[in-house]
């Protein structure tokens, strides 16, 4: 099984990960296939449940500034709390337009169109559910890009469709982990970018 989800021989397509790996020199690398790029093919293999997808490449993003700052909320929450905040792998889809910017600057919460648990950065413990936000899908035969990334979770609360989160939480979401939503731009920091096509029966 393993060699057929690497299997591209059935794809005539150019593979638009190459563009990427153009944006992004400097601030991403693409992973050789090594022990790292193993261990995160099989989380992210595992966590989607469905053997009908191909790895195109896996981006390795190297931005320490996105690390301290993400770092530093965790202290804060930590310290606002009086207990550590648990840090989770959720997954976060984009598309070819956002990725290299995301990759250098980061999320942006101002920039969210989705409210229904209030506004801020949208991600999923499930592939599958970010792969709704996959934009490019339908334009570049079924080729999805996700990032993965760490999340930090604090106090939970719902907050609803009123778009407004309060000193009283640090993220909401739907309650079971498929969508969580924090209203911090360094309350996930993306630490890889897996680019994969959705593969027919």
């Amino acid at each position: 099984k393993r060699q057929e989800t690497r299997d591209k021989s059935k794809m005539s397509f150019s593979d638009p990960a190459t563009t990427i790996l153009s944006e992004m020199a400097g601030i991403a690398d693409a992973l050789p296939m090594n022990s790292e790029y193993n261990t995160v093919e099989q989380r992210f293999l595992a966590s989607l449940g469905s053997s009908n997808a191909c790895i195109s490449t896996i981006f390795k993003l190297h931005n320490d500034d996105l690390r301290s700052a993400f770092e530093a909320r965790r202290h804060a929450i930590a310290s606002r709390r009086g207990i550590e905040p648990s840090v989770i792998t959720v997954y976060h889809g984009t598309s070819l337009d956002d990725a290299t910017t995301i990759a250098q600057h980061g999320f942006n919460p101002t920039y969210s169109m989705t409210a229904v648990y209030g506004k801020g950065i949208y991600a999923s413990t499930r592939p599958l559910t970010a792969l709704g936000y996959c934009k490019d899908v339908d334009r570049n035969d079924n080729f999805n890009m996700v990032f993965m990334c760490d999340f930090v979770k604090g106090k939970f609360a719902f907050t609803g469709s009123q778009n407004r989160f309060t000193d009283e939480c640090d993220y909401s979401g739907d309650g079971y982990d498929d969508i969580l939503v924090t209203p911090y731009a360094d309350g996930i920091v993306p630490n890889y970018l897996i680019c994969f096509y959705t593969l027919g029966a």
